[in-house]
């Protein structure tokens, strides 16, 4: 079977006989390191790795509601949180516009 975009190769679950699957994104391997195609996993393990997941996540807003600090709420965490570093005033100027000549940042 051929996508409509492009004409490349879809992998479907072929047969309605087969075992119930689901495309998990973990699931594939690949020896390059910018890309990684994804895998099937039989229905039972996806769902189960969905419940872990859920569980890990309802650890950790149990960590936030904690009365720790902040550096023991993310030692504590099953899955550390989103960090942003602060931006400089430096790096919050405008980007040149493309063909110019470059100067050096001040």
């Amino acid at each position: 079977m051929f996508d409509a975009a492009g004409g490349d190769l879809v992998a479907y679950n072929l047969s309605p006989d087969a075992p119930p699957t689901r495309l998990d994104p973990e699931a594939g391997t690949s020896t390059t390191p910018a890309a990684k195609p994804a895998g099937y996993r039989s229905a039972a393990t996806y769902d189960d790795r969905a419940q872990e997941r859920e569980g890990a996540r309802q650890l950790d807003r149990m960590v936030e509601d904690a009365a720790f600090a902040r550096a023991r709420k993310d030692l504590e965490r099953a899955f550390p949180r989103a960090t942003v570093p602060e931006v400089s005033d430096r790096k919050r100027r405008d980007l040149p516009i493309p063909d110019s000549i470059r100067q050096p940042p001040d």
